[in-house]
């Protein structure tokens, strides 16, 4: 994971996106934060624009990490918090 995509996700602590809002491309910020669950913490991608859940679950695929949005909390397929564990 060292030369991963997600390895350089969580080094820099964000990422830079493009997210389709009402049909219309748009640049938005996903910011790296450390949220509590019942297995522990984990690393999720953070995005304050309200965006529908399968662009949700597209930026969750396609970074491979979890995704909080104000619709709820994301994983990519296959995979639960217990994969995302922060050590």
């Amino acid at each position: 994971m060292e030369n991963s995509p997600m390895a350089d996700i969580l080094k820099k602590g964000k990422v830079d996106a493009q997210v389709s809002m009402g049909g219309m491309l748009q640049k938005h910020t996903l910011k790296v934060e450390e949220e509590k669950t019942a297995f522990g913490k984990i690393n999720v991608l953070r995005i304050d624009a309200k965006i529908s859940a399968t662009e949700a679950i597209r930026l969750a695929e396609e970074y491979g990490l979890p995704v909080r949005a104000p619709l709820g909390l994301v994983f990519p397929r296959g995979k639960g918090p217990a994969d995302f564990l922060v050590k």
